[in-house]
């Protein structure tokens, strides 16, 4: 019954709510939860461009901040799936709305995606059209791995 009822809220609930669930759910290893949570933010930021299109959650960008928490949080509770849609999808933010992180944002996030901004948008926006993002076996930094700068995403 919780499953089922937590599958139905999760709808209703902001970007910044799903983002305590999962790290709750994570810190305290309530996995039926984290579980759920997980399945509804890979359909939320999905890694095939068929369920990218079909999401249509991009379409309606939540607040910037909810897109940078959700990427501390995800790394933080190893799940790599989410990472390269929203990194993406933060790329795409106006330069504004990223600096204003600067100092809340992990420094080494930021100097990832900052130095690799225009190859972020490049690559992934190039991929999304013509092939779509695919999951690694080793999670999404190997994906990640889009130019041959040392700084770009290497961490």
């Amino acid at each position: 019954m919780l499953n089922f009822s937590l599958r139905d809220a999760l709808g209703e609930l902001t970007l910044t709510e799903i983002t305590s669930l999962l790290s709750i759910s994570s810190k305290y290893e309530f996995q039926d939860i984290r579980t759920i949570v997980t399945q509804y933010l890979e359909s939320l930021f999905p890694n095939t461009l068929k369920d990218y299109k079909a999401s249509k959650f991009h379409e309606k960008m939540p607040p910037p901040d909810q897109l940078f928490d959700l990427i501390v949080v995800a790394h933080r509770c190893e799940l790599p799936t989410i990472l390269p849609v929203l990194y993406y999808l933060c790329a795409r933010l106006p330069m504004q709305d990223i600096v204003e992180r600067l100092g809340t944002f992990p420094a080494y996030l930021m100097k990832n995606l900052l130095l690799c901004r225009s190859e972020i948008c490049d690559y992934y926006g190039h991929f999304i059209i013509e092939e779509g993002l695919q999951s690694s076996s080793t999670g999404a930094w190997g994906i990640l791995r889009i130019c041959e700068s040392k700084h770009c995403l290497q961490k």
